[in-house]
Order: C-alpha cells, then sequence, then structure tokens
C-alpha cells in the first residue's frame, strides 16, 4: 500500500479526529504533491465530522472559525495553521465562482467528486491509503489534467478553475486532456465573471511557471491574450528585422520563458513590446522599424498593470523597466553610474535581466554579442559595487551644508555644484574626498559660471 509521510502537527489532528469516531483523511495538493515528490506547502484535512462536533473535539485546540457555513474551521497545531473542511455536495453556481448552496455529507467520494481536476481529488489516510476513484493517481503517472466529471460543468461552476488548469498544466509540464482543453476554452468567456484580483493572483502564477518546454501552451490556449486583448495584435505583427526571427508575440512568449522567475522581471518582459504593433513602419528597403515602441509601451503599461489591480509599486517598476528596455549599452563605468544613480541597485539589475531574456529571444546570428555586452555591463556592475563607487549624490564626500559654509548662497545652486561634482566623481572615483572636492569648488571654472 502506497504510504504518504505527514507532519506530526497533521497526524495529530487526523488521531484526534479518528479517536473520537470520525473518519478524517488528507486531501487535494498535499496529496497531489506527495505523490509527485514535491514537499506540499498546505496540508488540508476532510472528514465527516460536522462544524459542531470539530470544534467540541478541538476545544483544548487553538480553533480559527474560518467559514463554518461551508464547513470550515482552521486548527492551529504547533504554530502551524490547518484548514479542516466537512464532506460536502455543491449546489449550483449562478456567479461561476461559488457554489449557492452547500449540502454536507457522510460519503468521501461524493466530496471527492466536486472538486476540480482528478489529481487533486485524490485522498488519504494511514488506515485506508490512497482514495483514488477518479484515476488521479493514473493521470500523474501520465502527465495529464482532467476534470472530474463533465469538464463544461467544472468550468461553468467556477470558471478560476479555466486559469488553474493552465497553471497546473505550467507548473508540472502536464498535457491538457483534448475534453478538459474543449471545455476550457468553450468556457473562456466565463473569466469576465470573475474578480479581477483573483484573475491576477492565477495570472501570477501561470507567468512564475513559464519555461520553454510548456511556453507554447500560453499561445495555443490564448488564455494570455484573453486576459490582456492587447497581446492579441502581436501575434500577427511581423518583424523583418535582422535582429528578429519571430513575430512579436512569439519573441515575447520565448522571452517570458528565459526570464528570471521573479513577477515584476517576468511583467516587464510579458509587456516590453506591448506597443510594437502601433509603433511599425517600413522603410523602402522593406525592413521593419519599431520607432518609439518602448516609450508608448510604457503608456500602455500602465492602463494594463491597473487594469489588473497591481499595486502602485509594481506598476512603477515595470513600467519603468519597459520603458527603458531598448536602452543601448555603453561599456564604461561612468555608463553604469549613470544608470545606477537613475535606477538604483535593485531596479538596474532588473533592467539587465528584462534585456537578457530579450536578447535570447533575438534572431540567432545577433544573440551572442548582445548577451557578450550584457555580461560585460554585469561585471563593470560588480566592480562598482565591490568598489563602492559613488554613483549618488548621497555617496558624495561632501555635502551642501559643506559647500554653504564655503559661502555660497543656500538654494538651487547647492545642486547645481553637487551635480556637478557627481558627474566629475562619477568619472574620477578617485576624488571622491572632502578636500579634493572643495578644491574642485573652487578652481572650477564651470562651477564658476554658474554665477555669472
Amino acid at each position: 500500500m502506497k504510504t504518504i509521510e505527514m507532519p506530526n502537527a497533521v497526524r495529530k489532528i487526523l488521531y484526534t479526529l479518528h479517536s473520537n469516531g470520525y473518519n478524517a483523511h488528507i486531501v487535494g495538493g498535499c496529496v497531489r504533491d506527495s505523490l509527485l515528490g514535491i514537499t506540499p506547502k498546505d496540508w488540508d484535512i476532510t472528514t465527516n465530522a460536522t462544524t459542531d462536533h470539530m470544534l467540541k473535539v478541538f476545544k483544548d485546540f487553538r480553533v480559527i472559525e474560518t467559514g463554518l457555513q461551508h464547513g470550515t474551521i482552521t486548527v492551529v497545531v504547533e504554530g502551524t495553521p490547518f484548514e479542516i473542511t466537512t464532506y460536502r455536495i455543491d449546489g449550483k453556481y449562478t456567479d461561476n465562482r461559488r457554489p449557492d448552496t452547500v449540502t454536507f455529507t457522510d460519503n468521501l467520494v461524493e466530496d471527492l467528486a466536486r472538486r476540480d481536476f482528478t489529481i487533486n481529488a485524490m485522498a488519504y489516510n494511514d488506515e485506508d491509503g490512497l482514495i483514488d476513484p477518479f484515476d488521479g493517481e493514473w493521470d500523474l503517472e501520465n502527465k495529464l489534467i482532467k476534470c472530474v466529471g463533465n469538464a463544461t460543468e467544472r468550468f461553468n461552476e467556477d470558471a478560476l478553475r479555466i486559469l488553474r488548469c493552465m497553471r497546473f498544466s505550467m507548473r508540472f509540464n502536464f498535457t491538457i486532456h483534448n475534453y478538459t482543453k474543449i471545455g476550457m476554452i468553450g468556457s473562456m468567456e466565463l473569466l469576465r465573471n470573475i474578480s479581477t484580483e483573483r484573475i491576477q493572483s492565477e495570472l501570477n502564477e501561470i507567468l512564475l511557471h513559464t519555461n520553454l518546454k510548456n511556453i507554447t501552451k500560453l499561445h495555443e490556449s490564448r488564455i494570455l491574450e484573453f486576459i490582456i486583448p492587447e497581446l492579441t495584435p502581436l501575434f500577427t505583427t511581423t518583424q523583418n528585422n535582422p535582429h528578429h526571427m519571430y513575430n512579436v508575440g512569439m519573441h515575447t512568449l520565448y522571452a517570458l520563458a528565459v526570464a528570471d522567475n521573479d513577477l515584476v522581471i517576468k511583467l516587464a518582459v510579458l509587456l516590453h513590446d506591448i506597443a510594437k504593433d502601433d509603433c511599425k513602419t517600413t522603410g523602402e528597403d522593406g525592413v521593419d522599424h519599431f520607432y518609439r515602441h518602448a516609450l508608448f509601451g510604457s503608456d500602455k503599461c500602465i492602463e494594463i498593470l491597473k487594469r489588473l489591480k497591481y499595486s502602485n509599486d509594481i506598476v512603477s517598476k515595470v513600467t519603468e523597466l519597459v520603458l527603458y528596455h531598448d536602452i543601448e549599452l555603453i561599456l564604461t563605468k561612468k555608463y553604469v553610474k549613470k544608470w545606477l544613480n537613475k535606477l538604483g541597485i535593485e531596479q538596474f539589475n532588473n533592467l539587465l535581466r528584462v534585456k537578457l531574456a530579450d536578447a535570447h529571444a533575438h534572431s540567432t546570428h545577433s544573440i551572442d554579442n548582445k548577451l557578450d555586452v550584457i555580461y560585460q555591463i554585469e561585471e563593470l556592475l560588480e566592480e562598482v559595487e565591490l568598489e563602492e563607487e559613488c554613483f549618488s549624490i548621497a555617496d558624495l564626500d561632501i555635502t551642501g551644508k559643506d559647500i554653504l559654509e564655503l559661502g555660497y548662497p543656500q538654494g538651487r545652486v547647492i545642486g547645481e555644484i553637487l551635480n556637478l561634482l557627481l558627474e566629475h566623481v562619477m568619472e574620477y572615483p578617485e576624488h571622491n574626498n572632502k578636500e579634493e572636492l572643495i578644491d574642485i569648488i573652487k578652481n572650477s571654472d564651470i562651477i564658476k559660471n554658474i554665477f555669472k
């Protein structure tokens, strides 16, 4: 009999229910992940005990009344919260998101039958072993995502399952069963009934599980295009240009597949060419150009991210990366320090990660040179950080107060002097000491000209 290792806290909950005469099993994602050899993040438990019974059984534990109307309580054991839910049968889903009614049952199989996919419809305890009425283990072994029962009904019940289906397919690199795929595509319009926040959450998970093995699924399913319709024209926007070998949409997906697994970077790569269709021109030589696409793309980026209700911080960072993703890189320390002054270390690193992903999706003959330049910029950045070279006014070995004490008037002039000193020190870092900076102030013709 197959066994699953469980944390002691989970065993304690199962034992407490069993010793009081109730059935109890771990269920859903924790069973799936355990069978795949993945350590579960959460351990959900299902039981035939009602919430009233559970409150009595766990009276000596810390209990949070999470959702009594849906048969759920949360029990805290050894500092960790665990959700326990009564076996139930869901009623009709008139809002395509939640059941209108819930009926509790004493039958575990009836409870498993209401779940989304076969790989999530398995339960386990040490006494009964694996309870798998819908062949979820077989689907795991054959790398299949398949709905429990009729796919169209499952997606009509809860349209968010469409995105969950894609998320599991991307995460595990599983194939979506044909009938499930048909039901998913046919129900896509129902996503309009789902809150933006829930869609954004699932989109984030999908983006964070993209890689070269499964990237074409995003195009085949057209899920991304449904959520961000501005992406749709990119898949018919050709790029007759020596730097490119894909249309804009496929270039975007291939760049997304190799981008660092960070949400800000993934979003920036997804949207970096969002305005190329708007900016496309073709020269007399037949070569396509996309002048100012980064500038216009940053404006579109703001609209899209705000519509999807991303935080102001994410909107700001992603938009900035889209705006500057196409900058020319110049192999000097001064250039690196100017961008560090403008963006800061974290965001400049993010920009290099975006440019790296972008370069990987260019035509094969131009990739090596683009990557080599980025790697050399990274080396210069490492040197600047290691040597703690000055790239901001705050790093100067002189302050505005020091300049005031030299007799210069307060106000705009102080700022201009500090900026001129910064410009000088970024090129000559060895001059960043107070005495030399004062000497520069006193003897520089440029600074003297400020007062003319």
